[in-house]
């Protein structure tokens, strides 16, 4: 490396660039290096410098002649670009600007320009209009084509070719065919000094006034302003980005969306760099190119109508102004084109110092690295490896992250998600730190990655965030609580069934008591009556029978005697089938079978039911008590067929199997509906009760099965027991 006398020093980047840095002459360089972003680095005994490369720029400053500020510029039809500053048209081409243009054209100052569809150029002054015709570079006073008393500070060719001429303090005038209209305040114009004229995408004209936009189409005008949410009345420059979405920009009230009829406005608030938006330029990215009065900035469309949705609260621009080597950062948006996009794709905007071209394409593409800085929790900072594990109770959490870049580093965007809770990346523009009040217990992993402009690299750090649950949090507890909780249905469980079988215990105490008290009381009726009534039945038909015996008696009274004695005979009978049936003394002399015969042939010889029946030998398989038991279900179920059946036929089964004894009683009768037999869980009849209480007090059971017209089954099932 060699020092030039003027202080330049060549650098070798590569075999095939050498790139000139300009640093004072008194200052000795000891080291150098280039990152991987292109900037060089130059230690030296003023300290660490950097220097970054001017591929981005292309820059027209005081050094290469122009001494004033750029009021407009343009592009040829040969790629050249036209650049007006007073009192000066130069051409700049192939990285140089030549002076002068054809004698006349420098005269006055130019402020607009514009191109018909010729490729001539029109360019006004503050006392003219003139062309500079393409073919023979001549320049031509117009003026006369098209007279307004006041300045032409606007001009502009639409897709048609007609000529649209705005005044500073005039309206439009509007040349077609020979035709002139003007548009002014008195036929629905919002203001008189024009700024800007645009045409959309599908024709419309859009005309910025510094008193509100403009919509003109087919003659008709529709105005905007801040009574319709427009960020300021002095609208600078109009973006039609299609699909019927129209971008805004203000001198002081931000930039504005007018969508469906709606305007939203965009603002310092939402992440600007400033307020005044004097030009705007699409570099075909999906990226807007802003020019203001705090340098030239660029912003993701798609962000910008996410933020104008409400869906994004915070823009990522990337700015550029003197820091990065431009000659001023103030734009110089008075006059039109203030902007330009030239075909090779650089975006050229006029300064109040020269100009600068920029080229989208020379941004760093350099995917930034992004590096997990500390993870802290409760005051205290956990040290951060593939893995960070928070104890449970911890709130809090703070994650800080960075990205690594020497180029604007203070514009890196940022995007983060915590896998496992969040279902979407989260854009935090430029802070570095993620918060997180609280975390369940569980398992997570924090992604972050960063861009210093449009789309995210592929550049992502990870970590592993582990947040420890309780005792009561984790699967063991969950697993001990469950088998609690089932536990404790068991025994209530348990508990009720203790408590339903206590109650049917009562119930059957309660009803073999009855039972015992009801044969108690028959037997002693039955004593009573055999005792008692019997008795005396029989003594007065012994002493009727003695009495007529005697021959003294009239035949008159003897037959009285005789028909009373046939009476007594009678009741006395009557009187000993009551007894018997109160208490079946055959019980204890003939058996439990003989008995249950006994009674059939009973209820067979006084009606007329034919009875047919098949008892084996049961004696001896039960208690006494059981054996009565036995005896009054059979009789309760040839009482009800008696009373209620009316049947013909019945079919008495008693079956000794080897574990139980089956008894079934079926008839022909007339039956009943099965839901008539219960309500509320009870059988209906007190008979069909007697049987139920008899049949569970010996462990068995009662099944009733009948249907209307089909007769009527009674089954009761009794496991034998020794007597």
């Amino acid at each position: 490396m060699t020092r030039n006398d003027d202080g330049d020093k060549p650098i070798s980047q590569s075999r095939d660039e050498k790139i000139v840095i300009r640093t004072p002459s008194t200052g000795k360089v000891s080291s150098l290096l280039a990152d991987n972003e292109g900037n060089i680095w130059m230690g030296t005994d003023a300290g660490l410098k950097k220097y970054q490369r001017r591929n981005l720029w292309d820059f027209l400053s005081i050094d290469q002649g122009v001494k004033s500020s750029v009021n407009s510029l343009i592009e040829g039809n040969d790629g050249s670009v036209y650049i007006a500053y007073a009192p000066n048209i130069g051409v700049w081409k192939n990285g140089g600007l030549s002076l002068p243009l054809p004698p006349g054209l420098n005269r006055a100052g130019v402020r607009s320009m514009a191109k018909d569809k010729d490729g001539n150029l029109f360019l006004t002054t503050i006392t003219s209009l003139l062309m500079l015709d393409r073919k023979t570079s001549k320049v031509t006073d117009v003026t006369e084509a098209a007279p307004f008393e006041k300045e032409i500070g606007v001009i502009f060719f639409d897709s048609k070719g007609d000529r649209w001429l705005g005044s500073k303090e005039a309206g439009i005038l509007y040349l077609h065919e020979g035709r002139r209209t003007v548009y002014n305040t008195s036929n629905g114009l919002s203001g008189n000094n024009v700024v800007r004229i645009v045409e959309g995408r599908d024709g419309v004209m859009w005309v910025a006034t510094r008193t509100g936009l403009n919509r003109i189409s087919k003659g008709e005008i529709i105005n905007y302003t801040t009574d319709h949410g427009l960020g300021s009345n002095h609208v600078r420059d109009i973006f039609d980005e299609g699909n019927g979405t129209i971008w805004i920009g203000t001198y002081g009230g931000g930039i504005s969306r007018l969508r469906d009829g709606k305007i939203d406005t965009l603002r310092i608030t939402n992440g600007l760099p400033e307020d005044i938006s004097s030009a705007f330029l699409d570099d075909g990215s999906g990226n807007l190119w802003i020019m203001g009065n705090r340098g030239v900035y660029s912003l993701n469309i798609k962000e910008m109508n996410a933020a104008a949705d409400g869906l994004n609260q915070s823009l990522s621009a990337v700015i550029y102004n003197e820091n990065d080597g431009m000659p001023t950062a103030e734009g110089n948006g008075g006059n039109t084109p203030a902007a330009w996009k030239t075909r090779d794709g650089k975006l050229w905007f006029a300064l109040i110092e020269g100009a600068v071209a920029i080229d989208p394409s020379m941004q760093s593409r350099i995917d930034p690295p992004i590096h997990i800085e500390s993870v802290k929790t409760g005051g205290r900072t956990i040290p951060v490896s593939g893995q960070v594990t928070v104890t449970a109770g911890q709130q809090d959490i703070e994650i800080e992250y960075t990205g690594i870049t020497f180029t604007k580093p203070e514009f890196l965007r940022f995007q983060y998600m915590l896998e496992g809770l969040d279902k979407q990346w989260n854009e935090v523009g430029t802070r570095r730190t993620a918060y997180f009040h609280y975390l369940p217990p569980g398992e997570y992993v924090f992604h972050v990655k960063a861009a210093n402009k449009g789309e995210y690299p592929g550049n992502v750090a990870t970590i592993r965030l582990v947040v420890q649950p309780f005792f009561w949090q984790t699967w063991t507890a969950t697993i001990l609580f469950g088998l609690l909780i089932i536990a404790l249905l068991i025994l209530a469980f348990y508990l009720r069934y203790r408590r339903l079988e206590n109650k049917r215990k009562k119930e059957r105490e309660f009803a073999r008591l009855l039972i015992n008290a009801h044969e108690e009381e028959c037997k002693r009726i039955a004593a009573d009556l055999h005792d008692g009534l019997g008795m005396g039945l029989l003594l007065i038909k012994n002493e009727i029978t003695l009495m007529l015996k005697g021959k003294s008696i009239e035949n008159g009274a003897r037959t009285q005697l005789e028909e009373i004695s046939r009476k007594t005979t009678a009741a006395l009978e009557e009187t000993r089938t009551i007894s018997r049936n109160l208490r079946p003394h055959h019980l204890n002399r003939f058996g439990l079978t003989a008995t249950l015969e006994n009674l059939v042939q009973t209820v067979q010889s006084s009606t007329n039911i034919n009875i047919d029946a098949s008892i084996d030998n049961i004696d001896n398989m039960f208690s006494d008590e059981d054996e009565l038991s036995i005896f009054r279900i059979v009789q309760e179920c040839l009482n009800n067929i008696v009373k209620h059946s009316e049947a013909r036929s019945v079919r008495i089964e008693i079956n000794g199997e080897v574990d139980l004894v089956r008894i079934r009683v079926s008839d022909d009768g007339k039956g009943f509906a099965k839901e008539r037999t219960r309500r509320h869980g009870k059988l209906l009849s007190f008979g069909l009760e007697s049987i139920r209480y008899r049949a569970e007090r010996m462990n068995g059971s009662l099944h009733v099965s009948s249907y209307p017209d089909r007769g009527t089954e009674v089954t009761v099932k009794i496991k034998k027991n020794e007597k």
